[in-house]
């Protein structure tokens, strides 16, 4: 490259900098290049995004349960927490509770977790489970109660690839541009079942709304006695959009097996 000699004493002329284009959810700082001087580093800011929402379940128009979920994304990064309580008639017959925290990353729009926790209590009885993943594959740390021996339990070690189950719960019910809804398919595994979830494509209604029909299915990790009951379960999602453009589910009604069932966000 040829440069042109300038007289000394007399200023050279600076060219102003470039700013690059936002690029998705990261956002790329002004890149100053100044003459005679090295290039400064790149400076990134990584835009946060938090998600909530809250749910009743109710079974035959009776209060059955609440569900809450809270998510964090950073970059493609997410962490997102869930809970469960009985309520109502329910809560009169048995108390139940659930809660989990799942963290991960999102890569082609699936969730690639890295950790899995959940404790539950069902009357006097409670449960933990641990998972940490290694290259995609689970790997169970904490199973309490310690489980005893049987044919038709699964190993954590043939379930690579799979998601936990609120990672799974986190992409099916946030907040979603128009396009980017439903039509998905997550292979599961709470660290015990191995599950399936699929979505179809949405549908419009004629209130302004969209449908999406799904499939919950057992895969293995059941007792044999409770593969013969029922292995599928379908399930209707509604999404309503949003006065910020977005789409979100605002019900799902489903088969359950004790009958039709919906969570209904508040």
């Amino acid at each position: 490259m040829q440069t042109t000699a300038r007289p000394l004493g007399r200023p050279v002329a600076r060219r102003p900098s470039a700013c690059l284009p936002a690029l998705a959810i990261r956002l790329v700082a002004l890149m100053a290049l100044a003459l005679a001087a090295p290039p400064p580093a790149t400076a990134q800011t990584v835009q946060t995004v938090q998600e909530s929402g809250q749910f009743d379940l109710l079974v035959a128009g009776i209060s059955a349960a609440k569900m809450d979920f809270s998510a964090t994304q950073q970059g493609d990064s997410y962490t997102v927490t869930a809970g469960f309580a009985s309520t109502g008639l329910l809560a009169l017959m048995r108390r139940v509770q659930f809660t989990a925290r799942a963290e991960g990353a999102i890569e082609n729009g699936l969730p690639r977790p890295a950790r899995y926790e959940a404790r539950a209590e069902a009357g006097r009885r409670s449960g933990e489970m641990v998972m940490d993943y290694a290259d995609g594959t689970p790997q169970v740390r904490i199973d309490q109660p310690p489980r005893e021996p049987a044919d038709w339990q699964i190993n954590a070690a043939t379930q690579g690839g799979t998601v936990d189950p609120i990672s799974a719960l986190f992409l099916t019910l946030r907040d979603v541009a128009p396009g980017a809804e439903c039509n998905r398919r997550f292979r599961m595994f709470d660290g015990r079942r191995a599950t399936e979830l699929t979505v179809g494509p949405s549908r419009p209604t004629e209130d302004g709304a969209l449908t999406c029909t799904g499939e919950y299915r057992r895969i293995a990790g059941y007792p044999p006695e409770d593969m013969e009951e029922r292995t599928r379960f379908p399930f209707t999602l509604t999404l309503m959009p949003t006065t910020d453009g977005t789409l979100r589910v605002t019900e799902v009604e489903m088969d359950s097996l004790i009958g039709k069932a919906r969570l209904i966000r508040r």
